[in-house]
Formats: structure tokens, sequence, C-alpha cells
């Protein structure tokens, strides 16, 4: 998003700074330099030195804004911007926080003092993240949606199709559905990995395309070859041509506890895939039930029904395709998300 967002900010006058608090500064680091981020990078410890650091760069670089994308120490993060004297802070919610317990009262708090005391403003992706910051942890938010660079993430003709999947080394001739993000429970790659198996019995060449890698990896393979599919599951990796990838497939599916507003449904819808996903918070906002694709319970027959409908029927996957990027260009482009962040920045 902020690459893609890097000549808009630049026009509009905003000079940006992006600290990295991982260990190491991130892969996209160089590429921000590039488009003129100005990257910083402070390795997250809890103590008092990191936030001393954090509290030195804040005043040296005298920003008018600070922009807080982490939950973890959000409340830190802004309390040390307001002691460094920074007039505007901002806390970005990302995601469906299920917090409960002494970790909601927490949060209740932190974000109260966050406001009261601090004056921060609370920003979030979508509306159910809103709904359930306003629920959850009694706190009031302004959402502004994510984007997507719609000329990055496109369609491809057939012809280019067919050339596509041969450089990616894909199937040529198969029904491709293609999931991207990380091995996680919270993910469900599991469920896919179930579905596959009944997909195949209604759409023989059906193959599952995996991007992404982390925890859970080595269980969903061991899990295909124990249901009979580990041959027509691709597990990729982490890629750097993630919109070539889905431009590449037929159909995404998303089978996730939650989302915040997820960026995988948007980047496919703006590639003209259509979206099989659960009906979950996050997920609700951006797939719209028969019209950007379709909303399915937490079972594999659910989901493989869905699928198999739609790879059977290619009007159909357009139809829902052409209207799902349609939906991102008008409601989800760099220009729109700017043009908000930009209101926010400047009150």
């Amino acid at each position: 998003m902020l690459l893609s967002a890097a000549d808009a900010f630049a026009t509009a006058g905003v000079e940006t700074h992006v600290l990295s608090t991982g260990v190491a500064e991130g892969g996209l680091a160089d590429r921000l330099r590039q488009v003129g981020f100005t990257v910083h990078h402070e390795p997250f410890r809890v103590s008092i030195g990191f936030f001393r650091s954090l509290c030195a760069l804040m005043r040296r670089e005298r920003f008018d804004v600070v922009h807080i994308h982490s939950e973890l120490a959000f409340f830190w993060f802004g309390l040390t911007a307001r002691a460094a004297g920074m007039p505007r802070v901002v806390y970005h919610a990302h995601a469906y926080f299920p917090f409960e317990g002494a970790l909601r009262v927490e949060r209740i708090l932190q974000r109260w003092l966050a406001r009261a005391l601090l004056g921060m403003t609370c920003i979030t992706v979508g509306p159910s993240v809103a709904a359930n910051e306003r629920r959850r942890f009694l706190n009031p938010s302004k959402v502004v949606s994510n984007w997507v660079d719609s000329d990055v993430f496109h369609p491809v003709s057939a012809s280019e199709l067919r050339a596509l999947r041969a450089r990616l080394r894909l199937p040529r001739c198969a029904s491709l559905i293609v999931s991207v993000g990380g091995c996680i429970p919270l993910k469900n790659h599991a469920l896919i990995v179930e579905s596959l198996r009944l997909v195949r019995l209604l759409v023989p060449d059906a193959e599952y395309v995996h991007i992404g890698t982390g925890g859970e990896e080595a269980a969903e393979l061991a899990l295909a070859e124990r249901l009979g599919v580990g041959g027509k599951c691709h597990f990729m990796g982490e890629r750097d041509d993630v919109a070539d990838m889905l431009a590449a497939c037929d159909v995404l599916v998303m089978p996730s506890e939650r989302e915040g507003l997820p960026m995988a449904a948007l980047e496919a819808l703006s590639c003209g895939l259509p979206v099989v996903a659960t009906d979950v918070p996050g997920l609700k906002d951006v797939v719209v039930n028969g019209l950007t694709g379709v909303l399915v319970d937490a079972s594999a027959e659910s989901l493989a029904a869905a699928v198999a409908c739609l790879l059977a029927d290619a009007v159909v996957r357009e139809r829902l395709g052409g209207e799902g990027r349609r939906r991102v260009m008008e409601l989800h482009s760099p220009a729109a998300g700017v043009a908000a962040w930009l209101s926010v920045y400047r009150g």
C-alpha cells in the first residue's frame, strides 16, 4: 500500500518516513527507499532504552504526524510520541482483535487513555473492525479502507494466461484455486486441502496453489498426502510476484476465522478473480455474496460446493470477477486512500 501511494504522498507535499521495529529491516526497506521513503530501524524490545531511542528519533526529525500500526505496545508508542512533542498521533487498528478477560480490560483502559489523555485518533480498516472496536473496547473510530494498485493487480487475457502459467511453472490446463497468506491456524488452510478432495469429484482437473509459508505448512502438506491430493497441492512459499500468481489462477479461497480488511481478497478481486470466503468479520466487508464472490460456512462441503460451481462456469466467474474489479477500483484505489489519510493527518 505504501509503495503504491508514494507518488500521491509526494505530490501532496508529504515527507514520508517508516520505522521498522523488526530484528531486521525487512524485505521492503530498500524498495521503500527507492520510491522516496526514509527508512529508520530500531528493533523493538521491552525496555526504557527502546522508547528513549524512539523519543530521540522523533525529536530529531520533528514529525508532524506519528502513525502507529502496532497493536502491541500501541499505547506506549503513543505516550512516547506525545512526550516527544509530536502534535498529532494516529493509532491504526488493522485487525479484528478478539481479546477477552484481563487483556480486554487492559485494552479498554489503554484506548480510553489514548483518546482522553493523549488525544490520539483511532482509525480502523473496515466496518467489522470498527464495530469490534466500538463493541468490545468502547472505542469510537473512523474507517479508512485499505487500497490496491489496480495497475499492478489486473486481469490477463486467455493468451497471456497460458504464457503466465508457463513462466510460473503452474499446471497449464488445470482449474486453479489459490490462497494467499501465512500458514497459521487463523487462516484455516487445512479446510481448503480437505475441500479439494471433494472439489475434484466434481471438477477433476482442480488443483490448489498456496502462496505463503508458516508454522502450519508441514501439517497442511501432510494432510494433503493423507487425503490423496498431495500431488495436486502446490505450496509456492513466499513470493514477490503475487499479482502474477493471482492473475494466473481462477478462484481465490479464504476460509479464515476472521480478518481485518483482507488484502488478499482485494488483490484477487482487482485481478478479476471471484472469491469464495467464510462468512466472518472482515471477509464479509469485501466479498458481496453473489456479486463479487460467494460466502460460505466453515465446512469442507460448503467450501467445495461453491468452488466447484465457480470452476465449472467461466461465465459466472467472469461476471463476479468483473464486478469485483470494478468495486475495487471505485472503493479501494490508492488515490482515495491517500486523500482519506491526508484528511486524518491534517485534522
